[in-house]
């Protein structure tokens, strides 16, 4: 963009250069009226074009900023979402050792009843 800007304030400096070659001592007022008046229009369409150029380089900026605010909002949404992770894997892990404990607690005393069930019985059963 800047390229196309850069040739076209040529393009319409060297047209004003050429008109204005054109226009010699011999020509009347209104010539030279009318040659005022293209300058006039010259210097509004350069004025034109700066401000575009202003515009169009505020607008970059604005849209950095935006791409840049918004990589930043989805960085801080991944990390919120790792963490979410990880904590929801911490509980399931406690979850699994509770209830690896609950079962292992329920084995030994299954056992252990079984024993005095079996000892009970040895005792009842053993001939004096």
């Amino acid at each position: 963009m800047c390229a196309k800007l850069t040739f076209l304030l040529v393009k319409i400096l060297l047209n004003t250069k050429l008109n204005m070659s054109m226009y010699t001592s011999h020509h009347s007022r209104s010539d030279s009226s009318s040659s005022s008046k293209q300058l006039k229009n010259v210097s509004q369409e350069l004025k034109l074009l700066q401000l575009w150029k202003q515009q169009e380089i505020i607008q970059k900026d604005k849209e950095k900023i935006e791409r840049d605010a918004h990589l930043a909002i989805l960085e801080k949404e991944r990390r919120i979402s790792k963490k979410e992770g990880e904590n929801r894997l911490a509980l399931l892990g406690k979850e699994l050792r509770k209830i690896k404990n609950r079962y292992e607690k329920l084995g030994q005393k299954e056992n252990s009843h079984r024993y005095e069930e079996h000892s009970h019985r040895r005792k009842i059963y053993k001939p004096h």
